[in-house]
């Protein structure tokens, strides 16, 4: 059997079975001390692996490696009467640290880099100079393509919903869609999970059928314009139960770290059985095997270019292809630099083609003249197509603005998001300060992209993380953000307090 730390401080009744023979262990970030305390017991193990030694090295635990690598020299030449255990330890990234550990815990190492397979990356990482320093360059998968898209931050959420919808409409053309969605925290992935999930695939809130004909009575261009552009509703008469299209062909899930093991288990094994849009953390960009992943959306830049080698080794894995897509601010341009100085490649994505297609029914076929050939379209055409995209943009802002303000939770949460949003803005590392400044952002058009029509109260204790309850808003944001009786309620106590004043001053 071969044992983990985890596996071996979790089942308990395994653990005597495992003090009498081990055939493997192998060290995760996350279990170095239950492996230790199996290796003190009674160890003969013939392999050790370490896994992700980078993160083992930035979690502090080398001392405990050094503990186990020790216990079982020790025990080995005692109980294998001197026989060798095979070690081997692996990382994605390589680093002074790394070198150093496999120096330490390994008889002389063979080493195995990317660029050195068939097939390989580009990019050079992996390989050590004559010196023993280890280059700064990343080794890229070549059947991996880096997609780069720039977008304002008031129109990152509909630029993400478009981009996922046309990553999901993929499914027809016979392509796998199996899409997993980076946030940096675990609010951001509740609310865009929780918002994405349920806003766009339901009629507007109070509308019911009657209302939707007399409406499509009233002003049958409007909602002619409207079936043409978002597509949420039907173009036919009859709607039947009042149920629109659904924008996401695919099913949502969402993965973060305070999810029970259950739920946890639950969607990892649906999400890779079947197709799907799956929002996480980074606690998916390491030691999870999702199978023929075919895009990578990093809705959120990574910390540092080493995360964003991870998030993006989950697709082009065993020989697939594999695409990936970052978003970035245009105040934050300068982290391309710093991508391709590491040897990251970045195409640019151009997101008015991501609206044109996702949010717009596909143009007419040219018309054909007597000579055959296709007849160029007017100017007038582009014009018009232009200023569609422009309004279903609009709209799709407006639904989901419209959408938070009915539903408390989902408001609550994307109140969240914003505040955990701008905390880990704010701590990135110190050499990536003057790409990413927190001070330099617009309060207004961060909430916007969260879906919020006014700016929760931002302090220097929030964006430090001080204090675990959010900010009181204002009175008015309150006022507005309230239910339409209970905003009517409050005008009305507020004008029979004022008419009370006026008398008592009368008198």
């Amino acid at each position: 059997n071969v044992y983990s730390g985890l596996s071996a401080a979790i089942i308990g009744s395994d653990r005597a079975r495992a003090r009498v023979c081990v055939v493997g262990l192998c060290v995760t970030p996350f279990s170095p001390c239950a492996v230790s305390s199996l290796v003190c017991a009674r160890p003969s193990p013939k392999v050790l692996v370490m896994d992700e030694a980078d993160m083992l090295l930035d979690l502090g635990y080398s001392r405990d490696i050094q503990t186990i690598v020790t216990a079982i020299k020790t025990t080995s030449k005692r109980v294998n009467k001197g026989g060798r255990i095979q070690h081997v330890l692996l990382s994605a990234t390589l680093s002074t640290g790394v070198t150093k550990l496999a120096n330490q815990s390994l008889h002389n190492p063979t080493a195995f880099s990317a660029d050195a397979l068939p097939g390989g990356g580009r990019g050079g990482g992996g390989r050590s100079d004559p010196d023993g320093q280890l280059s700064k360059r990343y080794a890229m998968p070549s059947s991996l393509r880096n997609h780069l898209v720039v977008t304002p931050m008031g129109e990152r959420l509909t630029a993400l919903a478009s981009l996922l919808r046309l990553l999901c409409s993929r499914r027809k053309e016979g392509l796998p869609s199996r899409v997993l969605v980076f946030c940096n925290c675990i609010d951001s992935v509740d609310f865009h999970y929780s918002l994405l999930a349920q806003a766009l695939d339901r009629p507007p809130a109070g509308s019911t059928q009657e209302q939707q004909q007399q409406q499509r009575r009233s002003n049958p261009a409007g909602n002619q314009r409207r079936s043409q552009t978002i597509g949420l509703m039907r173009d036919d008469e009859d709607q039947g139960d009042g149920d629109g299209e659904k924008f996401f062909e695919l099913p949502l899930y969402k993965l973060h770290g305070e999810m029970s093991q259950l739920d946890r288990k639950s969607t990892l094994e649906r999400f890779q059985r079947a197709e799907g849009v799956l929002f996480t953390t980074d606690v998916a960009a390491r030691g999870i095997d999702f199978p023929k992943v075919s895009w990578v959306v990093q809705y959120n830049t990574p910390a540092n270019p080493s995360e964003f080698v991870h998030r993006v080794g989950r697709t082009a894995r065993m020989g697939n292809s594999g695409d990936s897509i970052l978003f970035l601010l245009p105040e934050e341009s300068k982290f391309t630099y710093v991508l391709t100085g590491k040897g990251v490649e970045l195409d640019a994505y151009k997101l008015s083609e991501v609206y044109e297609q996702a949010l717009l029914p596909p143009p007419p076929k040219p018309i054909r003249g007597k000579d055959g050939r296709l007849q160029p379209r007017p100017p007038m055409f582009r014009r018009k197509r232009l200023q569609r995209v422009i309004e279903a943009k609009a709209e799709l802002q407006e639904r989901f603005e419209n959408w938070i303000l009915r539903h408390r939770l989902v408001h609550e949460r994307a109140r969240k998001a914003f505040l955990s949003y701008l905390r880990a803005y704010a701590v990135r590392p110190r050499e990536l300060r003057d790409v990413f400044n927190v001070t330099a952002l617009h309060y207004g058009k961060v909430a916007r992209s969260f879906g919020l029509r006014e700016s929760p109260q931002v302090t220097k204790s929030v964006l430090l993380g001080g204090g675990s309850r959010a900010p009181e808003a204002s009175s008015r944001t309150r006022r507005r953000n309230q239910p339409p009786m209970a905003a009517h309620i409050a005008r009305r106590n507020n004008a029979r307090r004022h008419s009370g004043a006026e008398k008592r001053k009368r008198r």
